[in-house]
């Protein structure tokens, strides 16, 4: 989500009786919710790439090392002590970007009706009741 919207619509619901309490508040939960998901799919596109043991001029040969994959440390270093290099077959960005994708779509189309009813509130609606003891 990009920021200036996002505090400009927390500006816009804010209760003016609790000050700036109501923007913090907002404003945390969102990055709470928003910068987990950054870290995750960062430690998960290594996972998704598939790195293959190839050898040879051409990056053709298959090495007698018993196993075509790079997936740790470990199986690189025998691919590169066999004389092998070990290639990117599918980068695990592009297989992220259209999970990632799929994901945003689907929750747009489940929760879009919430969003717009969320927005179409009336100010008054996002205001504390404080009440008179």
């Amino acid at each position: 989500m990009m920021y200036v919207p996002q505090m400009a619509f927390y500006a816009r619901i804010s209760d003016p009786s609790i000050g700036g309490t109501y923007m913090t508040f907002l404003n945390t939960v969102t990055n709470l919710g928003s910068k987990w998901p950054n870290s995750l799919s960062l430690a998960v596109v290594d996972h998704l790439t598939t790195r293959e043991c190839l050898g040879g001029y051409f990056h053709d040969e298959v090495l007698a090392i018993g196993s075509r994959t790079c997936s740790d440390a470990e199986e690189r270093e025998v691919c590169a002590d066999a004389g092998g290099e070990c290639l990117i077959v599918r980068d695990g960005f592009y297989v992220e970007t259209v999970i990632c994708l799929a994901i945003g779509v689907l929750w747009l189309l489940f929760f879009y009706r919430r969003i717009q009813f969320l927005q179409n509130l009336k100010i008054d609606k996002w205001r504390v009741n404080a009440t008179a003891d």
